[in-house]
């Protein structure tokens, strides 16, 4: 086995970056307040990307925002929302929010 060739094309598949329009992580609600927000999702190859969200996790996604309303149940407790943006081509990203509910 020689070295690779350096006149032939590799494909590269980078990983999309996922962001949220939050300042923080961690975001404090009451229950009954509605939690919102925005992703926003770039591919480095300009494949358009798509958000998911962890079976079993609050809250749904619809287009690119998120939103969920804390229950009673869930006053005391740290829900975790874990995120995958997706090119569509196997490279993704995870993203995890943590939403105290007070």
């Amino acid at each position: 086995m020689g070295l690779p060739d350096p006149n032939v094309e590799v494909n590269r598949n980078d990983k999309p970056i996922i962001r949220t329009d939050l300042r923080e992580t961690t975001i404090k609600a009451a229950v009954g307040e509605t939690v919102s927000f925005h992703l926003t999702g770039e591919d480095p190859e300009g494949y358009q990307p798509r958000f998911y969200q962890w079976s079993g996790d609050v809250g749904k996604i619809t287009g690119d925002r998120y939103v969920h309303v804390p229950t009673e149940s869930e006053r005391g407790r740290t829900l975790p929302v874990r995120f995958i943006c997706s090119d569509g081509t196997g490279a993704y990203r995870g993203l995890t929010i943590r939403i105290r509910v007070e």
